[in-house]
């Protein structure tokens, strides 16, 4: 009998080590046994063009690009681009990013790393390159060196449709009467991972009347964040717990006094709310001195790359 092999996915791809898990089933003297295997996978680049005609996760769902390179633009431009008002049709988009494959499987490619980005129109551009500090771990910088990564992800949810902004005089769903709304509702579907949007210790997680099952995040500089009517908390969330930017928190739900399946997020400082798409999100630290030297012998390798990409709607394999 031969191994029966399961991958599990992308949810269990470690993009720094560039590592993923399979299932692996064997028929031995005692009968059926499973393990969990790490594999190293094979890394690729891929090139991406794209035009704007409607929306970011449009144009780049026809252009081959996959949902989750389209998620990481968001993240790493977020601070600089509203992605609701601020791209216009026509915009160009050209991106680079990493693909992994198993050894022996190579009809099965993940999304990795975005690479590069640069996303221009109206005489306007924006960047970001990726720049490895140690180990694969690393940040997004401009051309010129500036920090494109911010300390805080402007969107805690991926793919998700903003259902209601910030107002101080919203009609309340459920009472039918005007009140502030001081948060953003993220609509996405019941069990949608919600992640922290930036590093920070859990200073609450329970139940609180109207919010439901939530989280509250205390960070650097009298910042905090509330995700509220989660369906249910992630794994090892307790008070105290030490968070990373990015790490999974809970799932969207509809408990408390909600209509339906959303996350209600709220971004505060010094116990003031603020409109979480539009505050201003602190920078990440600027280069060394001797990382601006590597920085810009990468920046001008990626910056002749993406000017090869010819403007055509598809995806490719760069050689």
């Amino acid at each position: 009998m031969h191994d029966l092999r399961f991958s599990l996915g992308e949810d269990d791809l470690d993009l720094a080590s560039g590592e993923g898990r399979r299932l692996v089933i064997q028929r031995g003297p005692d009968g059926l046994a499973a393990r969990i295997e790490t594999i190293a996978l094979i890394r690729t680049s891929r090139i991406g063009y794209s035009r704007i005609v409607s929306s970011l996760f449009a144009a780049t769902h026809g252009a081959g690009i996959p949902d989750k390179v389209a998620s990481q633009i968001v993240d790493v431009l977020g601070g600089e681009i509203d992605f609701e008002r601020d791209i216009r049709q026509g915009d160009e988009l050209r991106v680079i990013y990493e693909t992994l494959t198993e050894p022996d499987r190579l009809d099965l490619e993940y999304a990795g790393r975005l690479l590069a980005v640069e996303l221009s129109g109206r005489g306007k551009s924006h960047s970001a390159l990726w720049l490895e500090h140690d180990k694969g771990r690393g940040q997004y910088y401009d051309f010129q060196g500036r920090s494109a990564s911010r300390s805080f992800l402007r969107y805690p949810i991926e793919y998700a449709r903003i259902s209601s902004g910030f107002s101080t005089a919203r009609m309340h769903p459920v009472f039918g009467r005007k009140q502030a709304h001081l948060g953003v509702d993220f609509a996405a579907p019941p069990g949608t991972r919600i992640r922290a949007s930036g590093d920070g210790v859990v200073e609450f997680v329970g139940t609180q009347r109207g919010y439901g099952r939530v989280v509250i995040l205390n960070h650097n500089k009298g910042i905090s964040t509330v995700y509220a009517h989660m369906r249910g908390f992630a794994k090892g969330i307790t008070r105290n717990t030490r968070l990373r930017r990015g790490d999974v928190i809970g799932y969207v739900g509809s408990s408390g006094w909600a209509t339906g399946p959303h996350l209600h997020y709220e971004y505060r400082v010094g116990g003031d709310h603020r409109n979480p798409l539009s505050v201003e999100l602190p920078e990440e630290a600027p280069l060394s001195a001797k990382a601006r030297i590597r920085h810009a012998a990468r920046a001008e390798q990626l910056r002749a790359q993406l000017n090869q990409i010819e403007t055509v709607q598809v995806a490719g394999r760069f050689e």
